[in-house]
């Protein structure tokens, strides 16, 4: 074997992994990569192959080790430092992949899918300005990369910049921007736009918790009824259940989450609909260890077991459930005061909590889980009366709407008519330690801010459609 070891593999071998890898036939890529790399261990563009079929099948641990070889044998390949970056990243370890990333373009500046990469990194790290010239640079490279356009508009629309986000969408085109076009519409209020790109969504048979969501909140804003083909009375379908009475929940759930918490070893994403807290980046069920890989496999146990409750929904929800998915998760932990305001989850189909502590609650419904059908227009009052309770010229028009509050009712985007059928549902969900609670990811969801000196953890993950 040593005397291989500067010798290269032939060229057929070569090509007949790169055809396995290009037409995703990852186990023949695989095993014929592993065969090369032991025969020619110096090889270096054998190991980063075998790291990018590693990656394609959530291998992380293995491509990282395939890639660092890799990058062993040559430290001057732009290539597997930017797929370094991206496993690192799908690793949730930011930091670490916005150095490959930039390694990456430090050897080939003109290296647009680096500046592209980068920017989804600084993006999650909350460096939105930042994240933006990456974008852009990789877009005047003509990289020729759809989803850099989609990253840019995910960029405008963080901003509220609806109209630019709406742009990116339409060059991008692909079906993931064809999703957020739609929002962007229904911000707007481009009512004719939205309808129009909401009919062309189901006339693709599109069915996922975006269209669900917009659908349920477009009636409440235009009192138009259409045809839900995710989910009509989303609500309906929370289900609670308590994991203490099913599992060790102290031994499996409680101490794992914590320990992983007191290590510096995770990354911390950039959260802003979060107040005194911090959330985990990356997918934390991708952490190898025993008790983590028995909380995967719970969470995809008590996922079917949701379904099967559910299982004679005549739903879209239901009767279209993904035939494969992929759960990921995060952990959320939130100090005295800590809230996170009202979002949905965009990518998910099914959306769940797992409370790992709870503090005692100082008031009825302090920490708890708000689930609603739209944002609560209370809420958005009573901010705008906080904030201008003071200035005369606001009391003056708030004493006006007052005299005609019979007739409309107000929020800060839009006036709503409640003679519509359709009206804002919301929920309260009183959660205690141990709990699970999964809901559709059309609902929004919200929590009550708490008073507490213990922290309020929460596992969170998503189902989302492979």
């Amino acid at each position: 074997m040593s005397k291989n070891n500067h010798k290269f593999p032939s060229q057929q071998n070569l090509k007949e992994i790169f055809n396995f890898y290009k037409n995703k036939q990852y186990e023949e890529a695989e095993r014929l990569a592993k065969l090369i790399t032991k025969q020619f261990p110096k090889h270096y563009f054998s190991w980063k192959i075998l790291g990018e079929i590693f990656r394609k099948k959530q291998k992380l641990s293995e491509s990282l080790k395939a890639n660092q070889t890799a990058l062993e044998i040559n430290s001057q390949d732009h290539e597997t430092f930017n797929n370094l970056g991206l496993t690192l990243g799908e690793l949730g370890k930011l930091e670490d992949a916005r150095i490959s990333f930039q390694k990456a373009i430090e050897l080939k500046s003109d290296f647009g899918q680096a500046h592209s990469s980068l920017g989804v990194i600084l993006k999650e790290l909350g460096k939105l300005e930042d994240a933006q010239i990456s974008f852009q640079k990789a877009i005047e490279l003509k990289s020729n990369l759809p989803d850099t356009y989609y990253n840019l508009g995910k960029i405008f629309y963080l901003y509220k910049d609806y109209q630019r986000a709406a742009d990116n969408f339409l060059l991008s085109n692909n079906q993931k921007s064809k999703i957020e076009l739609l929002k962007c519409k229904f911000e707007l209020n481009d009512k004719k736009g939205f309808y129009n790109q909401l009919d062309y969504l189901i006339d693709k048979n599109e069915v996922n918790a975006v269209i669900g969501s917009l659908i349920y909140r477009s009636k409440i804003k235009y009192n138009i009824n259409r045809r839900n083909p995710f989910c009509n009375d989303p609500i309906k379908y929370l289900y609670k259940t308590d994991l203490t009475e099913k599992y060790d929940f102290q031994n499996i759930f409680v101490k794992t989450i914590k320990n992983i918490l007191d290590t510096n070893n995770i990354s911390i994403k950039a959260q802003n609909l979060l107040t005194n807290g911090i959330q985990t980046s990356g997918d934390i069920l991708k952490k190898n260890n025993n008790f983590m890989n028995e909380i995967k496999k719970i969470i995809y146990t008590e996922v079917e077991n949701y379904r099967a409750h559910f299982i004679n929904s005549n739903e879209g929800f239901i009767k279209n459930w993904p035939t494969s998915y992929n759960i990921s998760a995060w952990i959320i932990s939130m100090k005295n005061g800590g809230k996170l305001k009202a979002h949905m989850h965009d990518s998910g189909w099914l959306s769940g909590s797992i409370y790992i502590n709870v503090p005692p609650k100082s008031e009825a419904n302090s920490g708890n889980l708000v689930i609603t059908t739209d944002y609560d227009i209370s809420e958005i009052e009573n901010k705008k009366n906080k904030i201008y309770s003071n200035n005369i010229i606001y009391k003056f028009l708030h004493y006006i709407k007052l005299g005609i509050s019979k007739l409309f009712v107000f929020n800060a985007k839009k006036t709503i008519n409640p003679s519509s059928n359709e009206k804002n549902q919301k929920k309260i969900v009183n959660v205690v330690t141990g709990n699970l609670c999964l809901f559709p990811s059309s609902l929004l969801h919200y929590t009550v801010p708490f008073k507490s000196e213990e922290d309020r953890i929460v596992l969170a993950f998503d189902v989302k459609p492979k």
